[in-house]
């Protein structure tokens, strides 16, 4: 390598094998590199000493001198993009977590579970399966927390909270320990309550009822009970009698005997024909006696 002094800086500048100064390869602003033994540039390798911005148009091969080597593509952003690593010894994760998981960040770490996935193969009919499961470890929350909000303009359309409730932003569904699911609004514990209590043994309780507080085991508005020899009874919450009352109607206005299917019971109130002496019999309007009906698939028959 040869140098000269100059007498204007007063400085030994490095010179080329032929005694002149190493001519800058490409355009202003273009890194330098060994092109064939000459300093050479390229609009691809760009740097700007204002910004601080390096800008490469082709792809960067990150090669550790191993077998393998991991590439950073071409990426043409609409908008500016910034990648960012932690520290000196942060790394950027690509993907982890099964194949489908959705990925989240662990502790600065990106991670996947299969417990939040969207692309599932039930392939085995000796495995359970879990379309979507969200795992909470609930130590301490308010009150309405919720586990699912689905939103649309802000606004809370359904959801299901952390106690178990679940509907609307105007009305849900609360189940309790009996097996019984409440009806209720947005402000009170609501009405319409329907449930299943499985008693010991063959016996259980259908429960409908029609009041503001939740109810208990037993304390029931009314109930379907079936006992241990398959008899259903109509209670008040026990396992006593009760009664069935049908609604009077014409025959008339009696809903076709096909259309119900057979064994539909009825009231009619205009039979033409009395029980006594007609049980058994299609039912023919136009009377006066009251009676009751039932369908045989194809007739309203008197009985």
């Amino acid at each position: 390598m040869s140098y000269k002094f100059n007498p204007f800086t007063g400085t030994l500048d490095e010179v080329g094998a032929g005694g002149g100064a190493a001519t800058p390869g490409g355009a202003d602003t273009q890194v330098q590199f060994n092109d064939g033994g000459a300093l050479g540039g390229d609009a691809g390798l760009v740097y700007d000493k204002t910004t601080d911005k390096l800008t490469v148009g082709g792809d960067i091969d990150l090669d550790d001198g191993g077998t393998f080597s991991t590439t950073l593509q071409t990426v043409t952003p609409t908008a500016n993009r910034t990648v960012s690593i932690p520290d000196a010894t942060g790394t950027i994760g690509l993907v982890n977590g099964p194949t489908g998981s959705i990925q989240f960040n662990e502790a600065g770490a990106l991670n996947g579970t299969s417990d939040f996935s969207t692309t599932l193969n039930w392939n085995n009919a000796a495995t359970t399966f879990t379309g979507l499961k969200l795992n909470v470890t609930n130590t301490a929350s308010a009150g309405g927390s919720n586990l699912l909000d689905l939103q649309v303009g802000g606004t809370s359309y359904f959801y299901a909270r952390a106690d178990g409730k679940f509907g609307t932003n105007t009305a849900w569904l609360t189940p309790s320990s009996t097996g019984v699911f409440k009806v209720g609004s947005a402000t009170s514990d609501g009405r319409g309550i329907i449930g299943l209590r499985t008693i010991v043994g063959s016996s259980g309780f259908y429960a409908f009822s029609d009041s503001n507080t939740i109810i208990d085991e037993g304390d029931y508005d009314l109930a379907l009970f079936r006992d241990a020899a398959g008899v259903l009874k109509i209670t008040d919450g026990s396992a006593g009698t009760g009664y069935l009352k049908l609604i009077p109607t014409t025959v008339g206005a009696l809903t076709a005997a096909a259309t119900v299917g057979a064994g539909t019971k009825a009231f009619v109130t205009d039979s033409a024909s009395t029980l006594s002496s007609h049980h058994g019999q299609a039912v023919v309007g136009g009377g006066t006696n009251f009676v009751p009906v039932f369908s045989d698939g194809t007739n309203w028959i008197v009985g």
